[in-house]
């Protein structure tokens, strides 16, 4: 279905709700970016003008589009599922309630949505960096994202596990995840966001996205767009950035926002 969002007419709407329910692909287009909900936003959408050289342009891009969609159709029944690697920042019972509640809001979120993108997803809960990397020759453990989870009101950091913890130094972190180099596309510090570390990380993996202690209870909303997000086709670059307008609108200031660390070619 191909859906123009330009005005804001509820029954276009009311028919998005309606192909998304069933499953059917929905090809969005609009004349002004702003009329389209923000709670869609994170869905690929072509922008027009009405020209004539607005609308050559605008053929084009339909064509390329529809044309994207019938192959993501037809390779969506082979597609590798793509996987995330929960873990917790710190050996914490806060730390587990908290990644608990994230990655169930995260599934329900994308189980949502399954119907109607080429890649199936996977979440678990994986114990140590170890299998998340996947060494020790466990077979088809590695995972291309890797979201980690604090505690609401914890150290902003990874933590080592022990009776007297302490944080993991960014050199271990780096040297960690060098063995995994091209495995790990994210990692996400989920209120365990420590500037050093992330640095480090960044050293072997191309997005490292960190959001603070201080923003704990916005990061599910966060997470929530930033899957959506991918799932709909957008890159990590753009994921993040919908899914930060998604905090702003709930009233995070912008020197909070969760702030993305790319790796330094």
């Amino acid at each position: 279905m191909i859906a123009d969002c330009t005005g804001r007419n509820p029954n276009v709407f009311y028919e998005i709700g309606l192909a998304h329910a069933s499953g059917k692909p929905v090809i969005l287009i609009t004349q002004n970016s702003d009329d389209v909900p923000f709670d869609i936003r994170h869905l690929r959408y072509i922008q027009y003008d009405y020209t004539p050289r607005g609308m050559r342009v605008f053929e084009k891009r339909l064509v390329d589009t529809l044309k994207t969609e019938v192959l993501r159709g037809e390779d969506g029944a082979h597609a590798e599922e793509k996987r995330i690697g929960f873990m917790v920042a710190e050996d914490s019972d806060e730390a587990r309630a908290r990644m608990k509640q994230e990655c169930e809001a995260i599934e329900a979120a994308l189980a949502d949505v399954q119907t109607r993108v080429a890649v199936p997803w996977g979440q678990t809960y994986v114990p140590d960096f170890k299998l998340v990397l996947g060494r020790d020759g466990v077979k088809g453990a590695a995972y291309p994202i890797v979201h980690i989870v604090g505690a609401p009101h914890g150290t902003d950091a990874l933590m080592m596990r022990g009776k007297h913890p302490k944080q993991v130094e960014p050199s271990a972190l780096a040297a960690t995840f060098r063995a995994a180099a091209g495995q790990v596309e994210c990692v996400i510090l989920s209120a365990c966001f420590a500037e050093e570390q992330a640095a480090a990380i960044s050293s072997s993996v191309p997005y490292v996205i960190g959001i603070g202690a201080n923003i704990a209870t916005k990061s599910t909303s966060f997470a929530i767009d930033f899957y959506k997000s991918l799932n709909a086709g957008r890159s990590v670059i753009e994921a993040h950035e919908i899914a930060c307008n998604r905090v702003r609108l709930e009233g995070v200031p912008e020197h909070l926002l969760p702030k993305l660390v790319r790796r330094n070619l």
